[in-house]
């Protein structure tokens, strides 16, 4: 221990006060302070010349200059500048720097634009992080250069049109990378030879991979993942062909090993418990662990009296520090052992890892977080280049659906940090909705999935981004038929009521007080009042949990040895879909809309040629024409195809159990009804899975199965007639909506601090969030996202 105390100067030496007032310091002050003194210099100059362009820019260079300053810098003064000074530089950031400049390459000239990147990282020797993003002109290439060979380690040349060609050089040029962006650059990026760069052997330090739009499918991914092993924590890899094929092939086979799941733990009061579900096996003729391809083992919540509705009054407290047993008979003859806590599987595996305690600030997976990480000390890069296995991954704009995202969070074992997707279809690639919903219409987004996220399943999750209707329930509906808003129209107030019965649990913040960030994704511009109200009253429960959570930090401020608490949700931002309001309406009143479901779906006991039947070829269940009316459940056989922890499929699994299907009538809703007749009548009996916490509330058993396709497919209702012209004119915009309400709680919050004085309760009765919102709405002329913050810390 006294290695861990601090020297005799360290304890009666007053620390400096420059370095502890500099992150306090207007930038325009810099390089005042910096001819203060040597003192002042080595505070303030590394912070003025780190980030090379972006301080020219604070500075006040325009953008239209930015090419003349350049060359002028590169080409004349920077052999006049001291070395010492120019060892400062450690990022060359591109990205919105000369963007617009255009190479013109001659023999009269060797002003280009690609020569000045190679003499400044020539005249540059500290530079480690270089990021080109969008250069039209920026070979990647210039990059592979003796002059810097390995000292790179955080590169960024996404959306270039140069295709990324490694040569021997380059190799070692790249050796050092820990931070990797090649999206959107021309060329598959798997290539089944020895000049793919992108492996282990040639990446020994890389943890962050970033591979949007480059041409990978199922097995380009299985082919990336093995190269890399578990060496990776970080993989982005949206807008590419993967499919839910991928989740258990692909990625749950790279992600760290062993369990975080609170079950025997004391957090299972709080969070509930996870437990597997039993099922007749005839294979070995006996009951076991059970589960079905497409969806995985078997899972179900056991909850406490608490945990159901997420109350538990410890709900906001960090875990407690854990410790490993003590070796056996360390402790002394007849002292009783110590107590210790552990975190133990639900199958009873103790030798699971320890979870996050929820304490620590989120782990950046970004370019900027990664370049200010690898300056610090030894201690945080070598935390930071730690890895068992992928906690970062971004899913955006794939094929990998809804039930394919439960699915990558139930197998990821509480290890994902952080999840991004932005948009997926609502159901899986298999299902031929065209047959039961009409030909060229489809929902996306995520329904009932929102248990996955609770600490239960996610005890390591900090960041969200994802598709609104997590939290809404309001899915995007996309036909040829139908316009944008009309479409909003009728998913709000036709499709809504069947989603509210259906799945009755949205997420909301105290789900997982655990997650410091969510980002709601495609949210629509306009509303006929639904979606106003859901995002309204989200906010509102934001600062509810705000106040929950000021409450519980005063009752434990009294204890010394009080636990830490949890921050709560903190950053909450919203991003837009285009505003569709310049679009023409060509619906008429008298429209007669569509029908997805004829006269003879709805009779029981009709069935026609081609109506849909659809079930996998290990589906062996009894006949629906077997069913009483009033019998609830069926006998179902199945076969499962698990993996072995190597990734390889292990021999069949023969299952018998019953699924239930909901009485006739259930007296519960049309839309529960509805789900009875595609099984019964359609055949529809994919998805198996044991009823999640929001089935639960609509009043199916608890550890009941559920076929959870069918459960989906009942939200669309018999017929969806074209809506109203007058009330598609009055749908009003939702971002002026939220900009109303948030100026308002700041109102109403200025004058309870103007009343009551700077020390206010938060909650009730102004309900203000302190938190920071940010919104974001697309611009189709621009082809950006312009920004809108409220200004709140």
């Amino acid at each position: 221990m006294a290695s861990l105390l601090p020297s005799y100067a360290e304890a009666t030496t007053r620390p400096d006060w420059v370095p502890v007032i500099a992150p306090y310091v207007d930038f325009p002050d810099y390089h005042a302070l910096c001819l203060v003194s040597r003192r002042f210099w080595a505070t303030f100059a590394p912070r003025l010349w780190r980030d090379l362009l972006i301080s020219v820019r604070r500075a006040g260079v325009d953008p239209s200059d930015d090419l003349v300053w350049w060359f002028d810098f590169v080409f004349v003064r920077l052999h006049h500048v001291r070395a010492s000074t120019r060892q400062l530089v450690r990022v060359l950031d591109m990205r919105h720097f000369a963007q617009d400049a255009h190479d013109f390459a001659s023999d009269e000239t060797e002003r280009t634009l690609g020569r000045s990147l190679e003499k400044a990282l020539e005249g540059l020797p500290n530079v480690e992080t270089v990021l080109l993003d969008g250069h039209e002109t920026l070979d990647p290439r210039l990059l592979q250069s003796d002059s810097h060979n390995g000292r790179l380690k955080v590169l960024s040349v996404a959306d270039l049109p140069f295709k990324l060609i490694p040569s021997g050089l380059a190799f070692e040029t790249f050796k050092n990378l820990v931070y990797l962006d090649v999206s959107g650059i021309p060329g598959p990026v798997v290539v089944q030879h020895e000049s793919n760069f992108l492996q282990r052997a040639h990446q020994p330090h890389l943890r962050i991979l970033k591979v949007r739009g480059r041409e990978v499918d199922n097995a380009a991914l299985t082919i990336l993942l093995r190269g890399f092993g578990r060496q990776l924590w970080s993989l982005d890899v949206g807008d590419n062909r993967i499919t839910d094929d991928a989740v258990e092939d692909a990625l749950c086979a790279h992600i760290p090993t062993g369990s975080l799941r609170a079950s025997a733990s004391s957090r299972a009061d709080a969070e509930g418990r996870v437990a597997p579900h039993a099922a007749y096996s005839s294979t070995y003729d006996t009951n076991l662990n059970a589960g079905a391809d497409g969806y995985g083992a078997f899972y179900t919540i056991e909850e406490s009296h608490n945990s159901v509705d997420f109350s538990h009054p410890e709900r906001y407290f960090g875990d407690a520090p854990t410790y490993p047993p003590p070796a056996q008979g360390s402790h002394d003859h007849g002292e009783a052992p110590p107590v210790y806590s552990q975190t133990v599987d639900a199958l009873g595996d103790t030798s699971a890892l320890q979870r996050a305690d929820g304490l620590q600030v989120p782990k950046l997976d970004n370019a900027d977080g990664a370049s200010a990480i690898l300056q610090q000390d030894a201690n945080t890069i070598e935390n930071y280049l730690g890895s068992q296995g992928l906690t970062h991954v971004s899913l955006s704009n794939t094929g990998v659906t809804g039930p394919g995202v439960e699915r990558l969070v139930r197998l990821a074992q509480g290890h994902i940090e952080y999840l991004a997707h932005d948009s997926m279809p609502l159901l899986r690639r298999r299902i031929d909705s065209s047959r039961l919903w009409p030909s060229g219409g489809s929902l996306r987004g995520i329904l009932g999935g929102a248990y996955v996220f609770r600490p239960v399943f996610s005890s390591n999750l900090r960041s969200l981004r994802i598709h609104h209707s997590l939290v809404t329930h309001i899915p995007d509906l996309q036909h040829e038929n139908f316009s944008a808003r009309a479409s909003i129209y009728l998913v709000e107030n036709l499709i809504l009521p069947r989603i509210d019965t259906l799945f009755p649990q949205a997420f909301v913040p105290d789900m997982n007080p655990r997650l410091t960030s969510m980002t709601l994704t495609c949210v629509p511009r306009r509303s006929s009042g639904p979606l106003v109200e859901r995002l309204v009253a989200f906010i509102k429960l934001l600062s509810i949990q705000e106040r929950n959570i000021q409450d519980t930090a005063v009752c434990c401020s009294s204890s010394l040895r009080g636990p830490g608490m949890l921050k709560g949700l903190r950053h909450l931002r919203l991003e837009f879909a285009p505003d569709p309001m310049e679009e023409d309406v060509s619906l008429e009143e008298d429209d007669e809309g569509f029908s997805f479901f004829d006269n003879t779906w709805a009779t029981a006991g009709t069935e026609r040629s081609g109506s849909g039947y659809v079930h996998s070829s290990a589906d062996r269940s009894d006949s629906g024409d077997s069913v009483r009316n009033d019998e609830d459940r069926i006998i179902h056989e199945w076969d499962w195809h698990p993996q072995s922890s190597a990734g390889s499929k292990r021999h069949t699994l023969s299952f018998k159990d019953k699924v239930w299907i909901g009485k006739k009538p259930s007296g519960l809703g049309e839309a529960i009804d509805t789900y009875r007749r595609l099984v019964l009548e359609r055949g529809l009996r994919e998805g198996l899975g044991p009823a999640t916490p929001g089935q639960i509330k609509t009043g199916v058993p608890a550890g009941a199965l559920v076929f959870h396709t069918a459960w989906t497919l009942a939200v669309m209702p018999p017929s969806l007639p074209a809506p109203p012209v007058a009330a598609l004119a009055g749908q009003q915009d939702v971002l002026s909506a939220l900009k109303r309400y948030r100026l308002d709680g700041r109102r109403r919050y200025a004058d309870a601090r103007q009343r009551d004085g700077a020390v206010v309760r938060l909650g009730a009765p102004h309900f203000f969030w302190t938190g920071q919102l940010e919104v974001s709405t697309f611009d189709p002329a621009l082809h950006s996202r312009p920004r809108w913050h409220d200004g709140t810390k």
